[in-house]
């Protein structure tokens, strides 16, 4: 039983220098905490191809919605 409450001791000491030591006082630079500009990847085109795709296929739900809309407003 001591040994384990010698670990538990060791333990909280060792938490208790860890958190000494943190620098979360200190303010960050802000020329650190702006983010780098994108660099253009091998697979930027594609991105822009399925976000193009996804458009396309929103305004087709929407133009079907209409074409329904109007089928139902006519009676049918």
């Amino acid at each position: 039983m001591p040994e384990y409450a010698m670990f538990r001791i060791l333990v909280i000491c060792a938490i208790c220098a860890l958190a000494a030591c943190s620098d979360a006082g200190t303010p960050v630079p802000e020329a650190e905490t702006e983010a780098p500009p994108a660099r253009k990847t091998v697979v930027d085109d594609q991105l822009q191809a399925l976000e193009k795709a996804k458009a396309v296929g929103q305004q087709l739900e929407e133009e079907k919605a209409r074409t329904d809309q109007a089928i139902e407003d006519q009676g049918g």
